[in-house]
């Protein structure tokens, strides 16, 4: 009887550690996120045609596809790297500089070459040039995407659970209170 007592506490001290409950923040957050995006999905289905659905689809691929290019590692190296320079703030401060300039760079040269070269990827991809506009839209949600990517590496690399979690579920919260008040226009 006492050793499953003692297995039962063991038990409840790993499940209380704070590996643990950094686990559950994060699982909360990703479930939270996952909510307001199914929400985000169902509600813009019941908005908009299938076929305009169909182009919303394309450009968001080629938004997060383009996000997850430009990355180059980043993402990993502030997972690999930041943890062991917390001790050392200039070394800290100076490689989030250093990657956060890169991406910044990265991010505004891409966003401006989506967006200048939207007529000619609108008739390719569409075979019109009708959604020039949106593929603008969508070279400036690369910038976007890709610095709140970095933001959000940089948060989960130094170990800020709760507040990337908050961080994920806000983001998906906005796009939803976007799309609602968007809807409110029309």
């Amino acid at each position: 009887m006492t050793d499953y007592i003692g297995y039962i506490r063991k038990l409840f001290h790993l499940g209380m550690s704070k590996t643990a409950r950094n686990t559950y923040f994060v699982f909360l957050g990703n479930v939270i996120s996952m909510f307001f995006s199914f929400l985000f999905t169902v509600i813009l289905a019941r908005v908009i045609s299938l076929s305009d659905l169909g182009y919303f689809s394309a450009l968001l691929s080629l938004m997060l596809l383009t996000s997850d290019i430009a990355d180059f590692g980043i993402g990993s190296s502030l997972a690999r790297f930041l943890p062991t320079m917390e001790q050392n703030k200039k070394t800290l401060l100076s490689f989030l500089k250093s990657a956060f300039l890169f991406q910044f760079f990265l991010s505004l040269f891409l966003g401006l070459l989506i967006f200048i070269a939207s007529a000619s990827i609108s008739q390719t991809l569409f075979h019109t040039k009708i959604y020039e506009l949106l593929v603008k839209i969508t070279g400036l949600g690369i910038f976007g995407s890709i610095m709140s990517n970095f933001f959000l590496y940089t948060l989960l690399a130094r170990q800020k659970f709760i507040e990337s979690s908050i961080f994920t579920s806000l983001g998906a919260l906005l796009r939803l209170l976007f799309l609602i008040i968007l809807m409110q226009k029309l």
